[in-house]
């Protein structure tokens, strides 16, 4: 199992190890209630919580096993930021022969600049629409940029 996870790529084998750990921080918050005699009220939330987490990691291993993702690399054509705090909004990837957007990346790229190479990873049943010539993508795996 090891051995696989290690076959994965880079940015796939941090995003499981998040989830995971996101997972172990909720069932250690749920011991901290059980020791100060938290309600049961408080344990449910916790409960879910590191449920949902493990399960996204099992679910993200599996797609990894099975190959079960798309890769696009490209090369950034343009950034669209948000107007007042300058946050990232938009990124426009230019691949062989389509562009592709991504809306809204959850993943923080740091000092992401036009002409950088960035590599996505989508899931093979992830929705992709067309709008305006470009591919529009809303969810994605992981977001890598190339060094």
């Amino acid at each position: 199992m090891k051995e696989k996870f290690k076959m994965f790529p880079q940015v796939l084998q941090k995003q499981i190890l998040v989830r995971l750990t996101a997972g172990i921080v909720s069932i250690l918050m749920l011991v901290l209630i059980l020791l100060y005699k938290g309600g049961v009220e408080l344990m449910f939330p916790c409960i879910g919580f590191s449920a949902m987490f493990f399960i996204s990691a099992l679910q993200l291993y599996v797609r990894c096993d099975e190959k079960d993702y798309v890769v696009i690399c490209g090369t950034c054509a343009e950034i669209e930021r948000t107007g007042i705090r300058r946050r990232v909004k938009d990124i426009y990837v230019k691949a062989d022969d389509f562009t592709v957007r991504l809306v809204r990346p959850t993943m923080k790229l740091r000092a992401l600049n036009v002409g950088d190479r960035i590599t996505i990873y989508l899931a093979e049943d992830a929705p992709v629409y067309e709008m305006d010539g470009c591919q529009v993508i809303c969810s994605t795996l992981a977001v890598e940029k190339e060094l």
